[in-house]
């Protein structure tokens, strides 16, 4: 397991003629700070302000000047996270609790960076994490893992932590605009030795067991950023954290251009798997309960729809693959009766996905497995397929932008999840964008 010393700067910038003391500010910031303190010298020159409550000193500097270098001196401060300044943050204090509250901005660690968020979306696990039903979920905390951001600061460096299977897009500076793989692997057990990281036995997911990015700023480990492509916006770039987790959930089930798949659950995740298989030249089948669901997957380029709750899904799937059934079937809700029903879906000698978490005991009939000689394979996350996800949707490949039904300042965000569990058929995709409010 090798390792090496990154190549990221304390807080910010080294020293050099430009910087003799190695101010961890910015070059634009210190810049900023510099021009405002010249412009109130040149302008104040031979004359001095009386000492007062707003300026205890006699600043010779006017008050327009001080308040700039202020300013900008506090642009500094957060970008390098020396003071603690506040930030605002959706935080989970328990099942359906939530506030919006003002926090201290976190400070980078070894091999860390704060990231200044600018758009995050929300996913099923938040919304179970927001009810209650999420099983690892640490309360209270920050959700939020499907995101975008700028690098504002980077802490002082360590080794970064190197395993088979896991992709590392470094070098990072600050001002790089990033996305998040939100798993943060032990880095010893057999998953991580064997190129499996993202089935870690220790796993800590940032979102669930560290604070997320439903907040202004958050800090995550160097390796867990992924550089995104100048031709991506913010938005459809948010996009690429579900779109990988499509990517792991088609290599599971090793689907290409000779496949049938059929998708149970046309929420988020399961049409990011679609978008996937579609790009590997696969035909989909999306089965879902919801006719408004069903229609999007359809407009999304599906070569059918089973509504379950209205025909023999059974039957119509059977007619539609001239009686063998698919090839593979991608379970994407997490529930024992739509399990069962993948294994009886599934055609002889094919695959069956587990996308969907499921905190129920599932019977599985060893007759059908064995009788079909089925491959019955989890999906856990994105096992290296960040970069995956980006080139695909990088060159249009997979479009998922049409998923983003709506779009909110951070401030909404317990008002979008209550939209997710209320109304499931009108909502696919929100995002939260951390730099409005109300």
């Amino acid at each position: 397991m090798a390792s090496t010393v990154l190549c990221g700067k304390p807080f910010g910038e080294a020293s050099g003629p430009d910087n003799p003391v190695g101010d961890r500010r910015s070059t634009t910031t210190r810049d900023r700070i510099v021009a405002a303190t010249t412009e109130g010298v040149a302008a104040t020159a031979g004359s001095r302000e009386d000492s007062g409550p707003d300026n205890p000193v006699g600043d010779r500097r006017s008050t327009t000047a001080r308040d700039r270098i202020v300013a900008a001196t506090t642009e500094g401060v957060v970008a390098t996270g020396r003071v603690q300044t506040p930030m605002r943050a959706f935080r989970i204090l328990a099942a359906k609790t939530a506030e919006i509250v003002d926090l201290p901005t976190p400070e980078p660690g070894p091999g860390e960076a704060l990231v200044k968020v600018h758009v995050c979306g929300l996913c099923g696990s938040d919304l179970h994490a927001y009810e209650g039903t999420q099983p690892f979920f640490r309360y209270p905390e920050i959700p939020g893992h499907e995101m975008v951001g700028e690098i504002v600061a980077i802490g002082p460096p360590r080794e970064l932590l190197r395993l088979p299977n896991r992709p590392i897009d470094e070098p990072w500076r600050i001002g790089d605009r990033v996305t998040l793989d939100p798993a943060m692997p032990c880095g010893h057990c057999f998953p991580c030795r064997t190129g499996r990281y993202n089935c870690c036995v220790n796993l800590r997911v940032l979102s669930v067991h560290a604070p997320g990015a439903l907040a202004e700023f958050f800090v995550a480990p160097l390796e867990c950023l992924f550089h995104v492509p100048d031709a991506l916006d913010d938005e459809i770039a948010s996009l690429a954290e579900p779109v990988s987790i499509g990517c792991e959930a088609n290599n599971r089930g090793r689907i290409g251009p000779d496949d049938t798949v059929a998708i149970i659950g046309a929420g988020a995740i399961g049409l990011c798997v679609q978008l996937v298989a579609q790009a590997r030249g696969a035909r989909v089948i999306a089965c879902d309960l919801s006719p408004e669901r069903l229609a999007f997957a359809a407009k999304l380029g599906a070569f059918a729809t089973v509504n379950a709750g209205e025909s023999d899904a059974a039957a119509r799937i059977a007619e539609l693959t001239g009686g063998d059934g698919p090839s593979v079937v991608v379970e994407a809700v997490g529930k024992p009766a739509t399990i069962r029903q993948a294994l009886d879906l599934v055609a002889a000698s094919g695959r069956v996905v587990l996308l969907g978490l499921c905190r129920d005991e599932v019977t599985i009939p060893g007759s059908v497995m064995v009788r079909k000689e089925l491959d019955f394979l989890g999906s856990r996350l994105h096992g290296g397929t960040f970069p995956q996800a980006l080139n695909l949707i990088a060159t249009s490949a997979v479009d998922p932008r049409p998923l983003i039904t709506h779009r909110l300042p951070l401030d909404r965000t317990e008002e979008a999840l209550k939209l997710m569990a209320e109304h499931p058929g009108d909502i696919v995709k929100a995002t939260l964008n951390a730099e409005r409010r109300i």
